[in-house]
């Protein structure tokens, strides 16, 4: 009996670990409001290079197709390293929805930085700086984002709309990154 309890107990823990193992890594997102300005910095460590990591996040043409609030998405222009892009989309969080668009110039320094100036939208201001970063066999992303709504944010509710927006975009781009970095291991 003993002996069983034992094995069942070993078939717990290693069912956890590997239920552990095979989860989407860990987004850490922190909100801050000051007067109107709401920054925003999220952190995670993904387990693919920073190529695989820069091919999701410059993808603007594709954010569409696996970004769940993005419904356009498209690069209206380019020129050397810079890009303007359009998007539109709608926010949900529980009862709070919110329509967005922005036309943002996007300056890319491949596998490094991706830094965005929005130029017109439903935004007051919002700039962005995402860094990637080669960590062990994977890549640390850290997103930083300074914004001033055009628009009413419930002071308590809205860092949890907020946080829950950046996790849910991130989580949707991992996701991608991950879905593409098996496809890519799969034809070597």
């Amino acid at each position: 009996m003993k002996s069983l309890t034992w094995l069942v107990l070993l078939l717990l823990i290693s069912s956890v670990v590997s239920a552990h193992a095979g989860a989407e890594p860990e987004i850490t997102v922190g909100v801050v409001r000051d007067g109107e300005t709401v920054t925003v910095d999220a952190d995670m460590r993904v387990p693919v290079t920073p190529q695989e990591a820069w091919a999701v996040l410059a993808d603007y043409e594709h954010f569409a197709d696996f970004v769940p609030n993005m419904q356009v998405s498209r690069i209206a222009s380019k020129a050397g390293g810079m890009l303007r892009v359009e998007q539109k989309g709608r926010a949900r969080f529980g009862l709070l929805s919110f329509a967005f668009d922005s036309v943002r110039e996007v300056e890319l320094s491949p596998y490094d930085t991706l830094k965005t100036h929005m130029i017109k939208g439903n935004m007051k201001k919002m700039e962005t700086l995402t860094r990637l970063t080669a960590e062990g066999s994977g890549t640390r992303i850290h997103y930083h984002n300074e914004a001033v709504p055009d628009f009413w944010l419930p002071p308590l509710i809205g860092a949890a709309f907020i946080r829950h927006e950046v996790s849910e975009s991130f989580g949707a781009f991992i996701r991608e990154m991950l879905r593409r970095s098996g496809e890519s291991s799969v034809k070597h």
